[in-house]
């Protein structure tokens, strides 16, 4: 019997050596998940990706002034596996015996957090939902004095004054004499940018100077559940002239561009850009996510990018696995929008009574109203049955829990 999908709730973790890796031990004797110190990357070999864009003007006289900024970062949440060396220490780490070669893996996390905090003013803004993206980008309006700090910041080759927050969940289980008891417990990470050093100004720092022009930059996060990403924006001049452009891009890569919006001096800016974007899922099953977004122009620079909280997830967890030799289960599942007009998402698990304590993450788009609802059937060796189903709005729980303990006696087979 399985049960390595869970961690063992009534066991600390342990902290590698060197800090940059959690281990937690599973129900299961002999297997490990570890988590990752994160950092902000662009993949195995790419340098950092943090922006900063100041948009600045030059009065009649005296020295450039500033107006006020964008700033933005990527950070990765894939922990990657670990080298020879490593696995090496985490198994010394973890107390394996001679001969003993624990098995690792990384830790499955969901429903994630991000908040972004910067320092002087604290928190900026309400938790972002990120789910089980691989990708987090967190993006800030800035005003001149914080983009100026930024820039000195980053001049001197150090990160500015923020933190990104994270908090993600996991699935845990506690042995209780033969049994297990399903729960959930959260990670907290956090990087803070201003240790990062060595950064090249002139790679992460642009400014934008001109009375008659505002910067516009969208950011489309590389995500592995999205197959393309498809961008237009425009507007309208007051007098009557248009601008803007499309874009597209594969999900893997992410898709980032930067426009400037010009016109004539004396002419006045537009009041508003409409940006409308296309998701094209990975899975053929889901249906394209649309919208539309208006942006004011006040700001000194405007920004737009695509959000993982357009994905659901909730996750299924059963014991129906764990009912011993010669039974067998079924549980059927269906998500998506209440609406009866908007396609459903469903599928069904086949268990069997030795696979054990199991967990599925399902994911699917989003919608205003998600639901999510399963229905479930037990087959005791004798030919005894017993049933049951739930369901439950997306955005108050992520978190299905069938247990045989909540089915209900049905009749015998045959």
């Amino acid at each position: 019997m399985s049960d390595a999908a869970f961690v063992d709730g009534a066991a600390e973790p342990i902290r590698t050596a060197d800090g940059r890796t959690w281990l937690f031990p599973a129900v299961t004797a002999g297997v490990w998940f570890f988590a990752r110190r994160l950092s902000v990357s662009g993949g195995p070999d790419g340098p950092p990706v943090l922006a900063l864009l100041r948009k600045r003007r030059h009065p009649a006289c005296g020295p450039a002034v500033t107006d006020g900024g964008a700033f933005s970062v990527q950070a990765g949440l894939v922990a990657s596996a670990p080298d020879a060396a490593e696995e090496r220490a985490w198994t010394e780490a973890v107390g394996a015996g001679p001969g003993e070669r624990p098995v690792f893996a990384p830790l499955a996390l969901r429903a994630g957090r991000m908040t972004v905090e910067v320092a002087g003013r604290g928190p900026a803004g309400e938790p972002d939902p990120l789910g089980g993206a691989v990708t987090a980008v967190a993006d800030l309006t800035l005003d001149a004095a914080e983009a100026d700090a930024f820039a000195a910041a980053l001049g001197s080759g150090s990160g500015p004054p923020v933190t990104l927050c994270f908090e993600h969940r996991y699935d845990v289980a506690v042995r209780a004499g033969d049994d297990l008891t399903v729960g959930v417990a959260e990670l907290r990470r956090s990087i803070d940018l201003a240790e990062m050093r060595g950064l090249d100004p002139a790679a992460h720092v642009a400014d934008v100077t001109g009375d008659e022009t505002v910067p516009l930059t969208i950011t489309c996060p590389p995500d592995p559940r999205v197959h393309r990403y498809a961008v237009q924006y425009g507007y309208v001049r007051p007098d009557g002239t248009t601008g803007g452009g499309s874009a597209h891009g594969d999900g893997a890569d992410g898709l980032r561009l930067r426009h400037l919006m010009r016109w004539d001096p004396g002419g006045g800016p537009p009041s508003t850009v409409e940006v409308r974007h296309v998701v094209e899922w990975a899975e053929p099953d889901w249906p394209a996510s649309t919208g539309t977004t208006v942006l004011a122009t006040g700001p000194p620079c405007l920004s737009w990018r695509s959000r993982p909280s357009s994905i659901a997830e909730v996750a299924l967890r059963t014991d129906l696995g764990r009912e011993g030799p010669g039974s067998f289960a079924t549980i059927s599942w269906r998500a998506g929008p209440v609406r009866p007009d908007r396609p459903q998402l469903s599928g069904t698990l086949l268990i069997e009574g030795t696979d054990g304590l199991l967990r599925e993450v399902i994911a699917f788009p989003a919608a205003p109203l998600a639901i999510f609802t399963w229905t479930a059937e037990l087959v005791h060796p004798d030919g005894t049955t017993a049933a049951g189903q739930g369901g439950f709005v997306v955005r108050e729980r992520n978190e299905a829990d069938v247990l045989r303990a909540s089915l209900k006696p049905g009749p015998a087979l045959g």
